[in-house]
């Protein structure tokens, strides 16, 4: 009999810049702004890792129904 499984399939993103600033905290602000105001933009040109992960199955309780993470 065939299951249903809810299957994650998560891929990373990531770039090295650089900013100017006088502390850590500082920079990791100006990148965070930049970020912000999207002219700081990832694309598959950073792209770094996939990992696909399976939830362990859980039986659905009467008139329960899953909603995806993010979709309502």
């Amino acid at each position: 009999m065939k299951m249903k499984y809810t299957v994650t399939i998560r891929e990373t993103l990531a770039r090295q810049v650089q900013v100017e600033a006088s502390t850590p905290a500082e920079a990791e602000q100006v990148a965070r702004q930049l970020y912000r105001e999207s002219r700081i933009v990832l694309d598959a040109d950073d792209y770094v890792d996939t990992t696909i992960t399976v939830a362990p199955q859980q039986p659905l309780c009467s008139g329960e129904r899953k909603v995806p993470i993010g979709i309502q």
